[in-house]
């Protein structure tokens, strides 16, 4: 019989199910996120608008 090979989790760059860093500062992180967006709020308006939402 044939031996099995092992089955590789992740993607191009080889990156698997591990643990990611933890946040350090999640509630500036999101208002900072928040804030870049809400820049290109027509353009994300419009996008939602022609996929039918």
């Amino acid at each position: 019989m044939k031996k099995r090979q092992p089955v590789r989790m992740g993607g191009p760059m080889g990156g698997g199910m591990g643990a990611g860093e933890k946040a350090k500062d999640f509630k500036g992180t999101v208002k900072k996120l928040v804030k870049y967006l809400s820049d290109f709020r027509w353009h994300m308006s419009v996008c939602v608008g022609f996929c039918g939402w």
